[in-house]
């Protein structure tokens, strides 16, 4: 029995499963795809628009101008089988990327994904899987435990001669198909150091055969039904594990829950309690955590949502969990004296005991990655819940009368705010737009957005990240592998999603952190369409001056796009963006004195982080040349680089040192880097870990011909205590001097070949480049600094 107690929904839960109750969804997902006119037209129409959005966002460019629409709807119009067969072609090449990035699962997770329509904030999104027919499900469960029960299988639980960590309290009355479910999954669960205590409340059903087929559990078995609460306390004294998870009979856990559970508790040394994603055997959400009212009533967060759906997905503290899985700290729980008398039997018991650890200075986590499947109200009819319900919330609100005080009112529109707990609710919240999920493998400036992000949750800041240009689309594992659970990713993308983002949660974001100039652009578009954000600071993160970057590579290509008269616009026009935000973030000084002579006063740098950690082997141990970045884009300064350096410099290191190898590593989705040609030249693609590659070479060439920003290549190399060659305007950018942090040298074919040989033979010199170039990294890009300069900027406005 748990804790549920949404009155409003329990009539639509308990009554008979028909799809005509069903709630409409405003977005579907359809498994079977294409077949729906919806995806039809998602994938004809809105998707080839996506995808040559997303290309000119890509390159910091706009469709803006009439000239660039008109020919894309020409196109469309004048040939439309022409337009399709590129269309084909283009997701053909697209898909063949993610199978060979992915492999076929990955793959079709991520395919699965593409073919739901971005949603709104707010909007509910539901699968249209079958819809659970409660007595079926009923039926295959009794036939499943007759089959056990004949077949005289047992279930081996673990055995201790000491104590075990975990102890986990199943409460019985009847449902012995429903016990059998339940004890399967925890029997199968990855953690094995645990014991379990069962208490049967003198079940009149078939719970006294399945009891006698266990092994190695501690069974009580009462002379009468002693109800939930009691029977929990009476497991108390039974209790062994350091950790106590209380466990209802119609649950089924996933593989990995209580593993995660207990790695979450442990890890967080102010964690009182954990609590779980609960979700429906019809494959809806039960809750994501819950809400206690002002009135001492409570909410099941996303009640009926979607369990996937990226708002449900992201760890937070928050009022109370349900007792279906509730993981606490053993100590904890006795020094409360157990669950309070004054709810027998049942229900609001959970609740007073989370309570009851906020106040003793304890928070309570809810942990999307802990997935628990809890058939509602398995183990007990639900007219006599309903009415425990009711009675238990006026004795609740009746003990916590003064806490109750500073809890929210019940409201539908602040959701948002309340699904986290008093105390953090009062802690700032922050938006963080990007072009999309910023992570440590994709470079361009993203591994910077992604230290930013972890380091604000890190310091108890309410994090979300919002995606301006590419859909999130990855499953949620992928999406996680290097951001803090706590930080909040949002469903949705494009300016669109945003105002409505906005519009929705108007009010609850203290601070909007914008990064790079086109994002910023559309987001002064959004604010003057009269969104209300006058009490919302607002921090231009620009990253990098990309039109510096845009005038070099013109100069050094020659194209001929940009003259000097349009180059100071072009400048000009980028810096004038960040007038409308009330912080400017640069990452150099010279980026910083920009800004403040163009008229924004309150700039601030804040650079990169980089901890230095040499590899060990020697130089003598050492061969070849390295190159790490990401080279995806035919246009990108990485590709550029790379592609003059095997043609124009390479021959002639090859000439001086036969032997010499040259690895590149990055996801190289670049039909230019495919094409390389040249002796001992290896693309790797994209490797897991770079180390390997970092304790092998001699050398590392950044032989960037224009770039805008802090190279974060250089900082890593030097980092791993690899040596770098780069061209004076890395350097630059550095502020490091060529001799001392690493040799610096013009993108002219001769000089910079030159170079290379001579530092690569040059054993003397390589270790003083070496040991300087760490010493550097370690003192001017240490985390200490970079937070202490962050926290500063986060501080209010005095």
């Amino acid at each position: 029995m748990s804790g549920r107690r949404d009155f409003e929904h329990k009539r639509y839960d308990d009554a008979p499963y028909d799809q005509a109750q069903r709630p409409t969804a405003h977005n579907v997902e359809v498994d079977a795809g294409l077949r729906s006119s919806e995806n039809l037209f998602r994938w004809c129409i809105r998707k080839p628009w996506q995808l040559i959005h997303g290309a000119f966002k890509r390159n910091q460019q706009v469709l803006s101008t009439p000239l660039q629409l008109l020919h894309i709807v020409w196109l469309c119009m004048r040939h439309p089988l022409r337009f399709a067969r590129h269309l084909r072609a283009l997701r053909f090449v697209l898909l063949w990327r993610e199978f060979r990035r992915l492999g076929f699962r990955k793959m079709m997770a991520s395919v699965r994904s593409t073919m739901i329509a971005p949603t709104a904030p707010g909007v509910v999104r539901k699968s249209i899987r079958p819809v659970l027919n409660r007595d079926a499900f009923m039926k295959a469960k009794k036939a499943a435990l007759q089959d056990y029960l004949q077949k005289g299988d047992t279930l081996v639980f673990p055995v201790f001669a000491d104590d075990p960590v975990l102890t986990v309290v199943i409460v019985l009355f009847n449902k012995a198909e429903l016990t059998l479910a339940c004890l399967r999954t925890l029997c199968q669960s990855s953690y094995r150091n645990y014991e379990v205590v069962i208490i049967d409340n003198n079940s009149s059903d078939q719970t006294h055969a399945l009891l006698a087929t266990l092994r190695n559990a501690i069974i009580v078995e009462n002379n009468e039904n002693v109800h939930f609460l009691r029977a929990n306390n009476q497991a108390l004294s039974k209790v062994r594990g350091r950790y106590l998870l209380f466990l209802n009979n119609d649950t089924e856990l996933e593989k990995n829950a209580i593993e995660r559970a207990l790695r979450t508790i442990e890890s967080s040394p102010g964690c009182g309690a954990v609590g779980a994603k609960l979700v429906h055997p019809g494959d809806r959400l039960q809750e994501a955590g819950s809400i206690v009212w002002s009135d001492g009533s409570c909410h099941g967060y996303g009640r009926g949502a979607d369990p996937l759906s990226l708002e449900y997905n992201f760890m937070r503290e928050l009022d109370f969990c349900s007792g279906a899985f509730l993981l606490t700290r053993t100590e904890l729980f006795s020094r409360h004296g157990g669950f309070d008398t004054l709810y027998e039997p049942a229900y609001y018991e959970e609740t007073d005991y989370c309570f009851w650890l906020q106040d003793n200075g304890y928070h309570v986590l809810y942990d999307p990655r802990v997935t628990v499947m809890h058939l509602e109200f398995g183990s007990g009819p639900s007219e006599a819940g309903i009415i425990l319900q009711k009675r238990n919330q006026a004795r609740f609100a009746k003990k916590h009368a003064i806490r109750l005080a500073g809890q929210m009112d019940p409201c539908q529109a602040q959701l948002h705010a309340a699904r986290f707990s008093r105390q953090a609710r009062n802690r700032p919240r922050i938006l963080c737009i990007e072009d999309m999920v910023p992570h440590r493998d994709c470079g361009s400036g993203f591994p910077r957005s992604n230290m930013i992000i972890n380091l604000m949750a890190e310091q108890q800041y309410s994090v979300s990240v919002y995606a301006m240009n590419f859909p999130v689309q990855e499953d949620l594992a992928l999406l996680y592998r290097d951001l803090d659970p706590r930080i909040e990713v949002i469903d949705g993308y494009g300016p669109d999603c945003l105002a409505a983002l906005l519009k929705e949660r108007t009010g609850y974001y203290d601070i909007i952190w914008v990064s790079r100039p086109h994002n910023m652009e559309a987001f002064n578009r959004i604010r003057s369409a009269c969104l209300d954000l006058d009490r919302v600071r607002v921090i231009y993160d620009a990253e990098a001056i990309f039109a510096q970057r845009t005038i070099l590579q013109s100069r050094v290509l020659a194209d001929g796009k940009i003259n000097a008269e349009s180059a100071v616009h072009v400048l000009q026009q980028e810096l004038d963006i960040a007038k409308r935000a009330h912080t400017v973030v640069a990452v150099s000084d010279d980026d910083a004195e920009y800004f403040r002579k163009n008229g924004s006063s309150d700039v601030h740098v804040i650079g990169h982080v980089m901890e230095g950690k040499p590899t060990p082997a020697s130089y003598a141990a050492r061969k070849g040349l390295l190159f790490v970045g990401n080279l995806d884009y035919d246009d990108s300064p990485n590709v550029d680089s790379v592609m003059w350096f095997s043609e124009n410099v390479w021959p002639l290191i090859k000439r001086d040192i036969p032997d010499i190898t040259f690895d590149i590593v990055g996801s190289a989705e670049s039909r230019l880097i495919r094409r390389i040609k040249g002796a001992d030249i290896s693309v790797h693609g994209r490797v897991d870990a770079c180390l390997s590659f970092y304790n092998g070479a001699r050398l590392f060439v950044a032989p960037t011909r224009f770039s805008a920003g802090i190279p974060i290549k250089v900082l890593e190399a030097a980092a791993f205590g690899l040596p770098v060659v780069a061209t004076s305007l890395l350097a630059s950018q550095l502020g490091w001097q060529s001799g001392k942090q690493l040799w610096a040298v013009e993108p002219e074919a001769d000089r910079f070949s030159e170079m290379v040989i001579r530092a690569y033979q040059d054993h003397a010199e390589w270790e003083h480049i070496r040991q300087s170039a760490t010493h550097t990294v370690e003192h001017a890009f240490s985390k200490v600094a970079f937070l202490d300069k962050l926290s500063q900027l986060l501080q209010p406005a005095s």
